[in-house]
């Protein structure tokens, strides 16, 4: 969590709302077998495809894999447990939100070519703003799953810093407080 809160100054506002109403998720033990596996340009239309066949719910936002790399990624909720489909391990960490089902059904019918192809690539990704449903998070983020984090944490996160300041890393503070949520 830290390491996203000291990068989403940097990933710009389509991931703004994951770290407005973003929580932590239980990393489970169930990983692998999606359709474009270890592909992490696809981790989110792995996850959305693995909860349609699945029946559970699809969740986005930032996985941190091994060796601290993070990335915008896509998995499926079991209760409050992360089904990872998108790489053969669980990541360590997973902020994001759910998303409810019938608002994923609308932005899946929208994400069509002129061909008729699947152009998915995920509901915070940067061309979402374009095309598609906007995000109504009081309708469309399914709550309360996961673990919530400090306020001061996401006031931190959504506050532009200049870059040196972002290459220092969060500050001490935010770490204290993120080691208090740790499980």
């Amino acid at each position: 969590m830290a390491a996203v809160a000291a990068q989403q100054v940097t990933w710009g506002k389509a991931l703004a709302p994951v770290m407005r109403h973003g929580r932590l998720f239980t990393p489970g033990t169930d990983a692998g077998g999606g359709e474009f596996p270890m592909i992490p340009a696809y981790a989110c239309k792995n996850g959305y495809r693995k909860a349609v066949a699945s029946g559970l719910l699809y969740a986005e936002g930032w996985a941190l894999r091994p060796r601290r790399i993070l990335v915008h990624a896509g998995w499926c909720l079991d209760g409050q447990t992360v089904v990872d489909p998108g790489f053969t391990e669980p990541a360590a960490a997973y902020f994001g939100v759910a998303l409810d089902p019938d608002y994923m059904r609308r932005v899946q019918e929208s994400d069509h070519d002129d061909d008729g192809n699947d152009i998915f690539m995920g509901v915070f990704h940067p061309t979402r703003e374009m095309f598609g449903p906007a995000l109504d998070p009081a309708s469309d983020i399914v709550g309360p799953l996961g673990r919530d984090i400090p306020a001061s944490v996401r006031e931190c996160a959504l506050t532009s810093e200049s870059r040196r300041a972002r290459e220092a890393g969060p500050p001490a503070w935010i770490l204290e407080e993120l080691r208090q949520f740790s499980s």
